[in-house]
């Protein structure tokens, strides 16, 4: 090598020097560099922030569904009792009470043309065993407890609660089957 071209090549290696040490600095990290670092430390595999974020999402999901399932039940506990001006004669009450469940499903169905016309048509059914057994367990405080939940109970309240309404008022006001007043004692 001549000695041209050996000064040329100290010359460019000192200015690769140069460059490096610009870039690299001296020693201390540089606010960017030590950015851009951390962030190439730092990366998270994607599919796993995706599960986690999804895990996240049924929790919160989960957990919106059992306040509202737990103000459901609250409402159904207030509203399960029977109105100060109920009647004691078993059947106006068990007939109030069938009149609110009619109102009930009525509510509920009154955007559903198709299962409100079903409904129309086998309520007379539906309702005849309700009253039927009402009149049978021979209990005017459970009826009149039925009756007003039916009635007071909230859109919130679903079509699919009216068993859970009326075996809350059962549970609530009624007297065991062999206990109720007309009706002989099972035994064993």
């Amino acid at each position: 090598m001549n000695s041209s071209n050996q000064r040329n090549s100290c010359r460019l290696a000192l200015v690769l020097c140069a460059v490096c040490l610009a870039a690299c600095g001296d020693g201390k990290p540089k606010s960017s560099s030590n950015s851009i670092a951390a962030a190439f430390e730092n990366q998270v595999d994607p599919r796993a922030n995706a599960k986690q974020a999804d895990a996240d999402m049924r929790k919160l999901k989960e957990k919106v569904e059992a306040e509202a399932e737990a103000a459901v039940l609250a409402e159904i506990e207030k509203i399960t009792q029977p109105a100060s001006d109920a009647p004691t004669d078993i059947k106006l009450a068990c007939e109030g009470m069938r009149t609110a469940h009619d109102g009930f499903i009525q509510r509920r169905l009154a955007n559903n043309k198709s299962e409100l016309d079903r409904w129309n048509v086998m309520k007379e059914v539906d309702l005849g065993k309700a009253v039927e057994a009402c009149i049978a367990d021979h209990q005017p405080k459970v009826a009149a407890c039925q009756q007003n939940a039916l009635t007071s109970a909230s859109r919130e309240i679903g079509r699919d609660r009216v068993e859970t309404l009326q075996s809350t008022c059962v549970r609530k006001y009624g007297q065991p089957l062999a206990a109720a007043p007309g009706k002989p004692a099972k035994t064993g």
